[in-house]
This record gives structure tokens, sequence and C-alpha cells, in this order.
């Protein structure tokens, strides 16, 4: 896919397959790397870091251990290796009807530190909004460009982009972010995100498809139908829209009905989803760092950072 839109001029991460490891190592040369970070992919199709098999080096004796494991595996198959992108995520969630693309959401996920390294329990994401909109633009046109190359024309898609990101320089980042995934499905992450979404847009990316079937349904494909009305982006925000990870407190035991007294309590609290229980009926296991995700929305972007904040204050709780 990656390859598909580079020859399409699209920018996208440096990739390589490689069939031994002297190729591994040409390529590590190449990145001229002053941090070591390097991804490794059983193929060029697994794009998400937590997809199986997919490994993020941090030496190269890591990298050269992953390459030994992938190759013991399939001798015959070569390796994908691709550079690391550190800094910002953001998710364009895309409607698309006849080749026209409208954007119905768009998420940033900023990086949360710890010190020089990046925390376990990933940070919140977000809707973006900014002053001018033009990171919001330009974000969209890098989208629909890699959805035209791959020829998507129909359906609910989204297109993940990186880019290093400076405070809150929205506009920076977007002007040098790569793509580096392309799903034809909707956002992920089941019916919360989605309310999340329509909170903070007033439509969702399912609320939009569906008018498009009934739209088509009853023949009305030649009116005006409220995908034809909707804008290709979203220009103002209803509510300050965000998906948070709950961090499993430090403590060894806490009481789940506690810590969702807090959630609840919070101005901004939408719902939030801890998953399916394990067979003791916990929801917390020794290897997660994080317990579920709570959904938050609120008119003020000042309250919704606040609420971001005492979310984040429960690693410490109890």
């Amino acid at each position: 896919m990656l390859d598909t839109l580079r020859r399409a001029g699209v920018r996208t991460p440096r990739q390589c397959g490689c069939a031994s490891w002297d190729e591994v190592g040409a390529f590590v040369r190449s990145l001229r790397m002053s941090h070591f970070r390097l991804v490794l992919k059983p193929d060029a199709k697994a794009a998400a870091l937590d997809a199986p098999g997919v490994a993020l080096c941090t030496s190269m004796q890591q990298a050269m251990d992953g390459f030994s494991a992938f190759r013991e595996r399939d001798a015959g198959a070569a390796v994908c290796v691709q550079e690391y992108l550190p800094g910002a995520d953001f998710f364009v969630d895309v409607v698309s009807c006849g080749g026209e693309h409208k954007c119905v959401a768009l998420w940033v996920q900023a990086p949360r530190f710890v010190g020089a390294e990046e925390a376990a329990v990933p940070p919140a994401l977000r809707l973006l909004e900014t002053r001018t909109g033009e990171a919001e633009e330009a974000l969209l046109e890098l989208a629909v460009d890699a959805l035209k190359a791959l020829g998507v024309a129909y359906g609910p898609s989204q297109v993940q982009l990186r880019a290093a990101l400076e405070g809150e320089d929205y506009g920076a980042a977007a002007r040098s972010a790569m793509v580096v995934d392309v799903t034809c499905a909707f956002h992920g992450g089941g019916a919360d995100i989605h309310h999340a979404a329509k909170l903070g847009v007033g439509y969702s990316q399912i609320s939009a498809c569906v008018d498009l079937a009934l739209a088509h349904g009853a023949g009305l494909e030649a009116f005006p139908t409220p995908f034809t009305l909707l804008p290709s982006r979203p220009i103002r925000l209803h509510r300050h829209a965000a998906e948070v990870p709950m961090p499993k407190p430090t403590a060894a035991a806490v009481d789940n009905t506690l810590v969702l007294s807090v959630l609840r309590a919070l101005p901004s609290f939408v719902s939030v989803d801890q998953g399916e229980p394990s067979p003791d009926g916990s929801f917390v296991s020794e290897e997660d760092e994080a317990i579920g995700c709570v959904y938050l929305a609120h008119r003020e972007k000042v309250q919704l950072d606040r609420d971001i904040a005492r979310v984040a204050e429960l690693e410490m709780a109890a």
C-alpha cells in the first residue's frame, strides 16, 4: 500500500523489503538516525505498531534479533523494514460516495512522555479544531490524495497520518505529515467513539453512511441528500470530545466502583467502556497498562483538558 502511495507522490515513511541482514544494515545507514527507532513487519500490509508480528526496535541488536526471528519463521520471505516516525498521530475519518470524499471527524493523538520516554499508557484521542482551520485542510488534502491513489470511491475509511508536533503547532505538523495507514472501514472502538464524534461534530461516520444508504434505497441520488449537504470537513465543533485510556492505578487492588464514580462525576463524562471482564470478574490484568476507555465531551475546551488530566491522575490514585 505504501509503495502505491509513494509512486503517486503521497508522503509516506521510507521502507524496504529486506531478504538479508546486510540489506537491513544498508537501509538503517541510509536513515541517518540520531535516536535508534526501527519498525520490523512480517510484510508490508501490516501497518499498526500493535498489529500481530510488528516490532518497534530501539537498538541494532534488537533489530537483528527480530529480523532473525522473522527469517526463522519464513526463510524465503523478505522482512518489511520501515523508518519510525516520532510525533503525533492524526486520524481522518472519511465517508466517500462516487469519488467524493468528505471528512466527518478529524482526531489527534499526541504522545505522553514520562521523562524522555513515551508513556506506556496511550494518550487521549481528541477531536482536532484549530483557529484558522489550515491544519485541518492540509491533513484532509493529504488523506484525500491517499484515497484517490488507492482507488477508494465508496464507503467509510480512515486515514492515519503522523507528524512531528511542537506544542500545539498543528499547522507545521500538517505540512510535514506522512500517511502511515489507510483502512477501508469504520473508525474502530465501537459505538462509544462514534457517539462522542456525533456530540462533537453533530453527525458521525455511521450516520453519514446510513443517510447514504437511505437516499440510495429511496432513489434520491439526483436530489440534494444529507450527504451532499455535508461540508467537506467539520468547520466548528459543537463540543470538544475525546477518548481517554484509563490507566491502571498504581495500587495492587482498587475498588472498580470507586474508579467509576470518579469518572462519572467529571463534568464532561459521556460513557465508559471497560471491555469484557476476565473470568474472575475483574477488568484489570497484570499485563494491562490501561483498564478501558472513558469518553468525554464538553463545550469548553479548558474543561475537557481538566477532565483528561483528572483521568490521568487515576494512575496515582488509591
